[in-house]
């Protein structure tokens, strides 16, 4: 039914070099432990018999794992950054976002594109990372804001919205190295992390095939996460 999606694996007519060499790569084992397999219910003696005469109208299929597929991504990535000093003090700004212009994947080079992008399982068409921080001295605060666009659940039919998720993060830091009199502090980092602080729910993905209720490719039911941890330099 889908022939001409597979029409470089496909050989309609095999001659009979063609035929023994496929035919001697199964006997060998060059293709895989199983060998050779008959289902035809047409007896068939490679020692004795001709594969093309005991088969006529033979058709061989390629279904070897074969690295023949290809994907093409392009979009836009943005990357901004500046830092303001203030006295002691020093705000800064960063934006992080990628906006995919088009996304597709072929299985083979003769299959149709499939769109990979603002699908389920797949990466929403835009994701954006903001940060404003501040620091003075060995002490920062950092906030995060991280958002991902809605896209559509294209295995309900109809298809449905899934809706676009906003979190917010928060950090603080104490660099050791950077205190006036650092003793046991030196070389030393700590850091105390919340994400996602305002607990906000992953958006509602109800085509999800465990039943699970969100897209893990696009989301995360982890919830308000606190997280301590220490960095020692020796």
């Amino acid at each position: 039914l889908d022939e001409a999606n597979f029409a470089s694996l496909i050989e309609r007519a095999p001659s009979q070099a063609f035929a023994d060499a496929v035919l001697q790569s199964a006997l060998s084992g060059r293709l895989g432990d199983r060998g050779l397999i008959n289902f035809t219910g047409v007896p068939f003696d490679p020692a004795s018999q001709n594969l093309l005469t005991t088969f006529p109208g033979l058709i061989i299929f390629d279904n070897r794992r074969n690295n023949i597929g290809t994907d093409t991504i392009s979009g836009i990535v943005l990357h901004m950054r500046t830092d303001i000093p203030a006295g002691n003090n020093v705000f800064g700004v960063r934006l992080d976002g990628t906006f995919y212009l088009k996304g597709t994947r072929r299985t083979t080079p003769d299959s149709p594109a499939i769109q990979q992008i603002d699908r389920p399982g797949k990466p929403a068409d835009f994701r954006l990372r903001g940060q404003f921080s501040w620091t003075r001295g060995a002490v920062g605060l950092f906030a995060y804001a991280n958002h991902v666009d809605s896209y559509r659940d294209t295995i309900a039919n109809p298809s449905r919205k899934v809706g676009s998720w906003t979190t917010f993060d928060l950090t603080a830091r104490l660099d050791g190295d950077k205190l006036s009199a650092p003793g046991l502090f030196s070389k030393t980092t700590l850091t105390f992390s919340v994400d996602n602080i305002f607990d906000t729910w992953p958006p509602l993905f109800v085509s999800n095939d465990f039943g699970l209720g969100y897209d893990p490719a696009n989301a995360s039911p982890t919830g308000r996460y606190f997280s301590v941890r220490l960095n020692r330099k020796w």
